[in-house]
């Protein structure tokens, strides 16, 4: 009991520096007279505090902030990167910027009233890719979404490049060799909308623009969202597509959630616009077999359990649908390596196994 009082201390302190970061590999973030520095595990101060922010590490490279920020926004506030040891890698300069993906990232400079120009910086803090655009997205299985005008969207490779002209109405980062793009929708009368599909790295349509959302591919497996038709009183509702376009599940699901361990939960009924139906989960497999178990919320699958929602208390079954700790805790979270975080009342938290 005394270890988990210190450890919950400890978290207690911790939090009031992080400002809801999570802890760094190697230093956490602090925050004094509002700025931000580093420090080690010992609480071993390792830089002052001179940022206003300090974002979680991508790749071991954190995003801070830094500037004479006025009272009510973040104008004057310029962004550069510094390594985790709390080394500055580049400057504060940016009004705009990304994390390193693929060894570039995505900076831009400007002012919200005139726009800003965007460009692809090395880990030197040089431009790789000069600024040409008017927005742009990280880089991606070696290709890049840009846009000069962001009305047409085109990819690029890391010398600038244009691989895959388009143009596109807007472009997401490739995943797993397939990208989810827009294309113009005419639905009579005048009005134009759009339609999203999935294109391959050579540019060409592998799943025809069908749907209104799409998002990357995970293990051979996107979510779609399919616009509301009679059938289903206008409603739009989601579903589950493999590589090929083929949808694994026939039930038009209100919602569908990333899968774990490959399950997915999905909403079957519940709250839609002004509705005020009780909510039902569930979960389905890559064959989308719906599993018997309903569920109040989102059920989370982590280790080969599931944490599930019964009667307002959580408890967790395995994935046969066997309960192996009875729904006794208000909250409850997914296990990771061998420990689960739950909530015994309004105030107390502990770890089961």
């Amino acid at each position: 009991m005394k270890r988990l009082a210190a450890f919950l201390v400890s978290i207690f302190v911790l939090n009031s520096y992080l400002h809801a970061q999570d802890v760094f590999s190697y230093l956490a973030s602090y925050q004094q007279v509002a700025l931000y520095g580093f420090a080690d595990s010992a609480g071993n101060t390792k830089t002052g505090g001179k940022y206003n922010l300090i974002m979680q590490p991508v790749d071991g490279i954190c995003k801070v902030w830094a500037g004479q920020r006025s009272a009510d926004d973040y104008i004057g506030i310029k962004t550069g990167y510094c390594l985790t040891d709390g080394r500055e890698l580049i400057a504060p300069q940016f009004e705009r910027a990304e994390d390193f993906y693929e060894g570039l990232a995505l900076v831009a400079t400007g002012d919200f009233m005139k726009g800003y120009t965007y460009g692809y910086i090395n880990k030197q803090g040089a431009f790789q890719i000069p600024q040409r655009y008017k927005s742009g997205k990280s880089f991606s299985q070696g290709l890049a979404a840009v846009s000069v005008d962001e009305k047409e969207w085109k990819y690029i490779d890391k010398n600038g490049a244009v691989k895959i002209a388009g143009p596109f109405l807007d472009a997401d980062a490739f995943s797993e060799g397939l990208a989810c793009i827009s294309v113009p929708y005419d639905m009579g009368s005048g009005v134009k909308s759009f339609k999203r599909g999935y294109i391959d790295q050579t540019g060409k349509i592998v799943v025809e623009p069908e749907y209104v959302y799409g998002t990357p591919f995970k293990d051979g497996y996107a979510i779609v969202t399919v616009s509301g038709t009679k059938e289903s009183d206008y409603k739009s509702y989601q579903a589950v597509i493999d590589r090929k376009g083929n949808r694994i599940t026939t039930h038009r699901f209100i919602s569908i959630q990333p899968a774990y361990e490959g399950l997915w939960p999905v909403k079957i009924k519940g709250t839609y616009g002004l509705n005020k139906e009780k909510d039902e989960w569930g979960l389905v497999d890559n064959k989308g077999t719906l599993y018997a178990p309903r569920f109040e919320m989102q059920p989370i699958v982590r280790e080969g359990m599931i944490a599930f929602q019964k009667d307002s208390l959580w408890g967790y079954m395995d994935k046969t649908g066997k309960v192996l700790i009875k729904p006794a805790y208000k909250r409850a979270n997914g296990f990771m390596e061998g420990l689960a975080a739950v909530q015994t009342d309004e105030k107390l938290w502990g770890f089961i196994n």
